[in-house]
């Protein structure tokens, strides 16, 4: 049977035109559709009421344009759905028993860009003899599955915009006990911030983090490092660190970090602790063994004295806060991030880490 030809325009409530376009064959044993739907600046606050019910959140403003196009033949359809939704702003969420679970403000956040317009390109398939087959149901579940993508995994449409990784993105490494922004991470949040602002709907949380386990041997390691500088600089006043006042300015070099070691071991554990270097003859004693004692090595001395140095957990929650500010000033001062779309929230000290390194989770959400 001959194809119809088929050409409908009009409008929609006055003032958004509509074409339907193609080529139709109802009739024939193999049902063939191929027609184009065109539909511009469709007023969203008609359908308010359904917005309410099932995406728990009515439409205060917005228009749609739609840009369809179908085919049917042998049972089997394709479309594509290109859609373009301009302004959209929605309410206060409200009950309805109907409403759907997934985060819709997260979605149109991540979805609009900074001109506040979601450009969508939603491809649907179906074959007409699946007894679950449903026309409104291949809409809805694929829109569903891209709002789930988005709520599972929001790095992921964040990635999509500036070409990254949607896993790296989540996080921001640290060397342990290091506060500030890596170099390596830093082309991280440079990413991130072109993607704050392609998406001014977005805001970041940005979590502290420091581990008890990584991070207090390296802090421990730079409390025992302190306490060496100041012996150097209290023995050494022309070393040059009494000019500027500042003990951390000093250098040691491997002979002077044994020496001050060396040192501190005595004054902690006694003179008896070490007295084979010292050359006393008590070291050349037998042991309850006949062998005379074993003496430390600097290594030995170090980790004996790490393991006498306290630290509690203020001062890895410093830690953890001064790594959440270095990224916080990274994104606003070098990556140009809206202040108001980077928030600073509570630390974890119970972080992921991997390799040495402590992660810093950050995450997505809507204003």
């Amino acid at each position: 049977m001959a194809k119809a030809d088929v050409d409908l325009a009009g409008k929609i409530d006055r003032f958004s035109p509509f074409r339907i376009q193609g080529q139709i064959n109802p009739l024939s044993e193999d049902a063939y559709t191929d027609v184009s739907v065109v539909i511009e600046n469709l007023n969203l606050t008609t359908i308010s009421p359904y917005s309410g019910k099932y995406a728990g959140y009515p439409i205060t403003k917005g228009k749609l344009s739609l840009n369809l196009a179908y085919k049917l033949s042998q049972k089997e359809l394709a479309g594509e759905n290109k859609v373009l939704v301009d302004q959209i702003a929605m309410g206060s969420q409200v009950e309805s028993p109907d409403a759907t679970s997934l985060p819709i403000p997260l979605a149109l956040a991540l979805l609009k860009d900074r001109k506040g317009q979601i450009n969508i390109d939603l491809p649907v398939r179906g074959n007409l003899d699946d007894p679950d087959f449903s026309y409104g149901g291949i809409i809805w579940n694929a829109l569903g599955n891209l709002i789930t993508k988005i709520a599972t995994s929001p790095f992921s449409i964040v990635g999509g915009l500036v070409g990254g990784s949607s896993e790296d993105l989540q996080f921001v490494a640290f060397p342990a006990g290091v506060n500030e922004v890596p170099t390596t991470e830093q082309e991280k949040l440079t990413a991130l911030g072109k993607a704050l602002a392609e998406r001014p709907g977005l805001r970041l949380d940005i979590t502290g983090a420091a581990d008890s386990s990584v991070d207090g041997r390296a802090l421990a390691e730079a409390k025992l490092l302190t306490q060496l500088k100041q012996a150097k600089f209290v023995q050494q006043p022309s070393s040059g660190a009494q000019a500027t006042g500042s003990v951390e300015l000093l250098e040691l070099t491997n002979e002077e970090e044994a020496q001050y070691l060396r040192q501190l071991y005595v004054k902690k554990f006694g003179a008896s602790a070490i007295s084979k270097l010292e050359g006393t003859p008590n070291a050349q004693e037998p042991g309850s063994e006949g062998k005379s004692p074993q003496v430390p090595t600097v290594a030995e001395m170090k980790a004996k004295l790490l393991e006498g140095i306290f630290l509690d957990e203020g001062q890895l929650r410093v830690l953890a806060q001064e790594r959440a500010q270095q990224i916080r000033d990274y994104l606003i001062q070098k990556g140009h991030v809206q202040g108001n779309q980077v928030f600073v929230v509570e630390v974890a000290m119970n972080p992921m880490t991997e390799g040495g390194m402590v992660q810093s989770p950050l995450a997505l959400t809507a204003k």
